[in-house]
């Protein structure tokens, strides 16, 4: 028999409210946590499967060490310097020895991971103030850096029986970790992205009049959905733009503590009717080419004027068979026959490229 029946009913009656309850509280506390995800360091993050990032590989060279070149200011600028001399060889004038000068520098590259191109319908506010639902294109991706950089060393000089320097020894090419081993650096390690989007109606993904290109947007609101959404191993202020991505030096990763840097780059607006598509990564490394067409520099204006200059890029193809009215991200595949995944090119920086508008 129950001694208590008027005890427990009442109890028995309120349990399915408190359980209600104790539910709401826990999902309040949760979208507290997820919202202050940027403050507060989660005591564990998840394991990704294999397979969910693309690590692309380094690609390093002794070339990129070094260059010859002419220097123009004083070939072209000053023409006077062209002379034979009787007393000595004319290898040994200015003029010939500005032809063919060897430049040198040392070279950083940093590794870039990433995960799928993917899709994402984010409220993004207006001029007018009100919210507008929009597709944004997004990649989440990762820097590391590896260390082992390039950069030139020049050996012992040799002399002559008399004490005198003969010349310079040879240079050799050595690994490095810090900026300051390295030949003509400018200081830490950072990743300074440049990201370019560029869509194509052709497979050859040739540039022409139907093609368009987008440079990456800031978007906040979308920056925010993704972080929550991708749930990369990092805080939410540890999960950058392509503006804050580049405040701080990348660490060199040594042994097993790999020191990652997690990014994310987003566009908006995109032809939602393309094909083919590819990105261009420019900020991965130092490495870059230079000349100085025949004619364009004009010696009564700055050194250097007329130079062209190309940077190394990464490019990444892509290949989206889908349709304009139903965009779906796991219709963007990351290839396309007749192209590598991805390609290391020189291009030059985004601001040389002739403008390609939007289609209307």
């Amino acid at each position: 028999m129950d001694c208590c029946p008027m005890i427990q009913a009442p109890f028995a009656n309120r349990l399915p409210c408190l359980v209600s309850v104790l539910f709401s509280l826990c999902l309040a506390l949760l979208a507290s946590h997820v919202d202050r995800a940027g403050a507060e360091t989660p005591q564990r993050f998840r394991k990704l499967v294999p397979g969910v990032e693309n690590r692309i590989p380094l690609q390093r060279a002794e070339e990129e060490t070094h260059a010859a070149h002419n220097v123009v200011e004083l070939i072209e600028g000053e023409p006077e310097l062209e002379w034979t001399p009787e007393e000595f060889e004319k290898t040994k004038t200015l003029h010939s020895k500005a032809q063919d000068v060897l430049f040198r520098r040392g070279v950083w590259q940093l590794q870039f991971t990433h995960k799928p191109l993917r899709l994402i319908e984010v409220d993004i506010p207006q001029p007018d103030g009100k919210m507008k639902r929009k597709v944004v294109w997004y990649m989440v991706y990762r820097i590391t850096n590896p260390g082992d950089h390039l950069t030139p060393v020049e050996g012992d000089h040799k002399p002559l029986p008399s004490g005198d320097p003969l010349h310079p020894g040879e240079h050799e090419i050595q690994n490095v970790d810090s900026h300051e081993h390295m030949m003509a650096s400018i200081g830490k390690h950072r990743f300074v992205p440049t990201f370019l989007l560029r869509t194509f109606d052709n497979d050859r993904l040739q540039v022409d009049g139907k093609t368009v290109q987008y440079m990456d947007q800031i978007i906040p609101a979308a920056r925010r959905a993704i972080y929550i959404r991708e749930r990369p191993n990092c805080t939410y202020d540890e999960f950058f733009d392509s503006s804050q991505i580049s405040a701080e030096p990348v660490p060199v990763s040594s042994g097993r503590d790999e020191i990652s840097r997690w990014g994310v780059v987003t566009w908006m607006d995109v032809d939602s009717a393309t094909d083919y598509l590819t990105i261009q990564i420019m900020g991965l490394t130092n490495a870059y080419k230079w000349e100085d067409p025949a004619g364009e520099f004009d010696p009564k204006k700055e050194p250097g004027n007329g130079r062209k200059f190309e940077y190394k890029t990464l490019q990444l193809n892509f290949y989206r068979p889908g349709d304009a009215l139903d965009q779906r991200e796991e219709e963007i595949y990351h290839g396309l026959e007749g192209h590598l995944k991805h390609e290391w090119l020189y291009r030059p920086a985004p601001t040389a490229f002739v403008p390609v508008h939007p289609r209307s």
